[in-house]
């Protein structure tokens, strides 16, 4: 938990976001920095709306530096130029997910102490949801907020045509966004402290099973993720000629490196993907921009793979593809690169260690593994008897380093439970280190099964069963059974586009080829698609 960035992996100095910033507009400062709903925007561009929207913020009463704003919108222009605002304003971004129901809402806000809520103008952004809570001032964003006139009338035409659902009412005393950059522009530019040991976002995390817990980053581990990441990778990438895909939502920090710190430590041009989930848009936009680099993960590779049309774009331009988020199961990350003819690299990480642990370097990709340590991480393998593990044997991945958390936000109790008296965070994973060392993630600790007496653990059956013909995805679980003895279940999706119609026995048949006799099925259902949590990962609970 470290407050001060390492020098060797800081060349160029960096002790805020605020300093990448300013670094990539004077630098890259007529380069097209994002393209968003058919609109380009240079980095000075980007920078000029970074001053208006932030003098606006800092003017707001009630407002201290420090203060938590909580932020909900999908990837339109309005994310980016809204995170790097909150942080030149002085106060602490707290993301929130855009598909929340107005209860997740309302305990994020409660958690964090929010005074402020910037949000896309939703069926959950109302005064009912905010009521009673400590929220003080609200923004509200549209699609096309940041976009110059007249093409933001054009634009806002075009997808009023294609049906595009509409907005929300604004919430009473909401200001719309665009109103607000206008209020700024004129206003004095914020000139708060900088410094790298400031908390600078409040990611939460385990929503989905249990209260949320907000993880504290602070600039050091950030910035320090994103030089650990370069230096991982000192060949990776052309400065200031990269197009990256952002599809990924920027509630999390994953996406949040990927498309902002990264992008401008390297001067790329982003396009922003509003919803990955609508395949038609999101294979006409890549269709109209040429791209270099795809950040996603399983779930959505698995989606594009089944789309004919994706299958037919161009991807000369594409240098690689990498993964992260949850595991990437061999099969879909071969079928990624024979479609698009370039690389996937996989990498692990988690919120609180701001993401990224391990790597595959480029220049040496191993499937089904998760690369190599990051520099200046260390990472320890720890069995269930307190000692350190061997070479493939399998255990707790612990990890220290820059990049982990300063702890859970106003839960002592919790980051006790995750960190060692020697500043390790225990991951909760199950992991082995390869004799090359690379590692490969096993599984979640909680997600294990046990069949009379041997571990079993589901992330290793569905990786297998994805590579049977007529399987799109999978998902397996442990039920006890009659017998009062745990047993595995799965839950299998047909690929629609495959000629193979998969039954039980086919199933069963195959992992028996490939799996140890404790490890194959006693159950399989078919279903017509997983239960997935916003991020995309799937929710095991649902299917037992």
């Amino acid at each position: 938990m470290s407050n001060a960035i390492p020098t060797e992996i800081n060349p160029k100095g960096y002790g805020h976001i605020l300093d990448m910033l300013e670094d990539a507009v004077a630098t890259y400062g007529d380069k097209p920095a994002y393209t968003s709903i058919l609109q380009t925007f240079t980095y000075a561009q980007f920078g000029q709306m970074v001053d208006d929207f932030s003098s606006y913020l800092a003017s707001l009463k009630g407002l201290e530096p420090g203060d938590r704003v909580m932020v909900q919108m999908p990837n339109l222009m309005a994310a980016p130029v809204t995170f790097l605002s909150i942080w030149k304003a002085g106060f602490v971004p707290v993301p929130a997910n855009p598909l929340y129901t107005a209860r997740e809402i309302r305990n994020v806000i409660e958690d964090s102490g929010a005074k402020a809520i910037i949000a896309f103008r939703s069926a959950t952004f109302t005064d009912e949801t905010l009521a009673g809570t400590g929220i003080l001032h609200r923004v509200a964003v549209a699609r096309t907020d940041c976009h110059p006139a007249p093409k933001k009338w054009i634009v806002d035409l075009a997808l009023q045509l294609r049906k595009t659902p509409p907005l929300g009412d604004l919430p009473t005393g909401a200001v719309g966004f665009r109103e607000a950059m206008k209020r700024g522009r004129g206003l004095p530019t914020p000139n708060v402290e900088r410094a790298s040991d400031q908390l600078a976002l409040l990611q939460y995390t385990g929503g989905t099973t249990g209260t949320p817990k907000g993880v504290m980053l602070t600039q050091a581990n950030i910035i320090s993720n994103a030089m650990q990441n370069l230096a991982h990778a000192p060949n990776s990438f052309e400065y200031g000629t990269e197009t990256m895909v952002g599809c990924l939502p920027m509630y999390h920090i994953m996406p949040l490196y990927a498309h902002i710190l990264l992008p401008f430590a390297i001067g790329a041009h982003t396009l922003l993907i509003a919803d990955p989930r609508n395949n038609a848009t999101f294979i006409a936009a890549l269709k109209s921009t040429p791209f270099t680099i795809f950040v996603g993960i399983h779930t959505l590779f698995n989606n594009l793979l089944g789309d004919e049309a994706f299958r037919e774009l161009d991807f000369s331009k594409l240098k690689f593809s990498t993964s992260g988020g949850m595991a990437l199961p061999k099969a879909t990350a071969e079928r990624w690169q024979e479609v698009t003819g370039a690389p996937v690299t996989e990498g692990y990480g988690l919120s609180e260690t701001s993401p990224v642990l391990t790597a595959n370097p480029l220049e040496a990709i191993q499937l089904g593994t998760v690369g190599t340590k990051l520099p200046l991480t260390e990472i320890r393998i720890i069995k269930d008897d307190g000692s350190e593990a061997g070479v493939e044997e399998p255990g707790e991945l612990q990890a220290r380093g820059p990049q982990v958390m300063r702890g859970y936000w106003n839960r002592p109790d919790a980051t006790a439970e995750v960190m060692t008296d020697d500043s390790f965070f225990k991951t909760g994973d199950v992991a082995v280190i390869q004799k090359d060392g690379y590692y490969r993630i096993v599984d979640r600790i909680k997600d294990l099964i046990n069949v009379s007496g041997f571990n079993v653990f589901p992330a290793e059956i569905e990786d297998v069963l994805a590579g049977l013909d007529g399987v799109l995805e999978c998902g397996v679980v442990g039920v006890i059974g009659d017998d009062d003895i745990e047993q595995v279940k799965v839950c299998v999706v047909r690929d629609p586009d495959s000629a193979a119609k998969v039954d039980a026995d086919d199933v069963v048949a195959f992992a028996k080829a490939n799996l140890a006799a404790y490890k194959v099925p006693k159950i399989v259902d078919f279903i017509d698609e997983l239960p997935k949590s916003a991020v995309g990962k799937i929710l095991r609970r649902e299917l037992r």
